[in-house]
């Protein structure tokens, strides 16, 4: 049963080889209605050959609100960054600099988020504040005079950034924005196991760095964090606090009242958005950047998950810390690997409940699951 399970959620979430990373994308459900109308995240692995070696490229983005912000990062950061590398014209000896490889990377982020908003913007240049609602409904309408234009909903929409960039001397450049994972994990000293090191933050409202960062740039506003639930929400409206697109927590506030709301179905003003929205931005789109060097290459392995993954972790393993659970991820991708099996597969089998009764791949497929499950987007990359 548990073998005919798996084979059925390899199909459905398209595991799949890309070079040599082992790779999937599972979208996600909504307790017994099923599987969710679409899946928000979006990845990609490329080598870019250059003269000094092979560049892996690697990056998952975790859309919310729609897929249209992380679709779009999907096609213009990629190249942005290979551009910026081919632009530093490396000879054959070269080694560039970990601040040089992060800077390029970091501006390549920035630079996607601002064409978002300069894309969304232009459409409106007349001024939102003399256009009627009508005049703007035609604006961000296609020429069909239904569909939104694509251009208004990747601004609407927002998505998280993980970006991996790996040198050909083995080493790791990982830029982050928003709470996907990114672990790299090298064999210790004796032999007998593995010393993971995390390479991402997660820029959201239970870090109380950029909790502490959020009110400090908004200085006497008390609404800037809501607090009324369980995990904090800026502007009360979501828990990340750093991410590309989310042009509502990015924008004055008359976007808020006379334009965003006429991009969603029932036209209704988030009124938080409205009233609390005094000194935008109030989200992020600058990525925290890190670099690890790799001195052993024998059973060495980078590990990016969107959140997805931990959070699925954290219930089927409740009585283990964040860490602990970091750390059983290169267990079950070296047992994968030696069984010749798809290592992103294996976590996600895993993370489910694996060959126990209580895998709640069951339920999904008999439409009995209560739990909601978000998308889970893996790579794992042997180096």
């Amino acid at each position: 049963m548990a073998a005919a399970l798996r084979e059925h959620l390899s199909l459905s979430s398209s595991s799949r080889m890309l070079f040599r990373a082992h790779t999937l994308s599972n979208c996600g459900y909504y307790g017994p209605t099923g599987i969710k109308n679409w899946n928000e995240d979006r990845y990609i692995v490329e080598e870019w050959t250059m003269a000094n070696g092979t560049w892996t490229f690697a990056a998952i983005f975790d859309g919310h609100g729609g897929p249209d912000a992380a679709e779009f990062a999907l096609q213009t950061l990629p190249s942005l960054v290979k551009d910026s590398l081919v632009a530093l014209k490396l000879t054959e000896n070269a080694h560039p600099d970990n601040q040089t490889v992060g800077r390029l990377i970091s501006e390549a982020v920035v630079a996607t988020d601002l064409r978002i908003e300069r894309e969304f913007t232009s459409l409106l240049s007349a001024g939102v504040e003399v256009l009627s609602d009508q005049e703007i409904l035609a604006a961000i309408t296609c020429s069909d005079g239904v569909a939104i234009r694509p251009e208004a909903l990747r601004a609407v929409s927002g998505t998280t950034a993980s970006i991996a960039l790996i040198d050909p001397f083995k080493g790791v450049h990982l830029a982050n924005l928003g709470d996907c994972d990114a672990v790299l994990y090298v064999p210790n000293a004796s032999g007998t196991g593995w010393k993971g090191q995390v390479l991402s933050a997660h820029h959201n409202c239970e870090n109380k760095e950029e909790l502490e960062r959020v009110k400090q740039e908004h200085i006497g506003e008390p609404h800037c964090v809501d607090h009324s639930r369980r995990f904090g929400r800026v502007l009360g409206s979501i828990v990340l606090t750093r991410a590309l697109g989310d042009m509502p927590l990015k924008l004055p506030s008359i976007y808020n009242l006379s334009v965003f709301p006429l991009t969603r179905d029932n036209k209704e003003v988030n009124q938080n958005l409205v009233d609390y929205n005094l000194t935008p931005p109030y989200l992020s789109h600058i990525p925290e950047v890190s670099h690890a060097k790799c001195d052993r290459l024998e059973s060495t392995f980078l590990i990016m998950a969107s959140d997805g993954l931990l959070e699925r972790f954290k219930k089927v393993k409740p009585e283990r810390s964040e860490m602990e659970i970091l750390d059983y991820w290169v267990s079950v991708a070296s047992k994968a690997q030696h069984q010749g099996e798809n290592m992103a597969l294996d976590l996600l089998w895993e993370a489910f409940g694996g060959d126990s009764d209580g895998n709640i791949y069951t339920m999904v497929l008999d439409k009995s699951l209560q739990d909601r499950v978000d998308d889970i987007t893996i790579i794992v990359i042997p180096l």
